[in-house]
């Protein structure tokens, strides 16, 4: 959830290619992902963030815009709702 909740603020988030993250984060364009327990990279990509103040908005305006669109309550119910219609209208 934290990593939803920063990328709604529009805030560059890196995780680790584990699990649902790597649902979440597609790498390089509205976030960036590193290898589980890679501190080196994780280091890179913080530097990077912090470095390249064109990237961290262009990032940060995409991780938004994603959230908007995928992750919203409306779209969020939107999904919901046509989950539940095939299941009663097959």
């Amino acid at each position: 959830m934290s990593i939803l909740e920063a990328m709604s603020y529009g805030v560059p988030v890196i995780g680790s290619k584990t699990g649902g993250i790597v649902e979440i984060i597609d790498d390089g364009k509205d976030g960036f992902l590193v290898p589980s327990g890679d501190a080196n990279g994780f280091v890179k990509k913080c530097l990077l963030i912090f470095q390249d103040v064109k990237m961290r908005n262009r990032i940060g305006a995409a991780a938004r815009e994603k959230i908007l669109s995928s992750f919203s309550v409306q779209s969020c119910a939107e999904a919901y709702y046509k989950i539940y219609r095939q299941l009663l209208h097959p």
